[in-house]
């Protein structure tokens, strides 16, 4: 488990949606 990866991806997602 990447838990480094995913909390990657959560932020990368957060921020889309933020940004968005």
């Amino acid at each position: 488990m990447h838990w480094s990866r995913i909390k990657r991806q959560q932020d990368e997602m957060n921020m889309v949606q933020n940004g968005h």
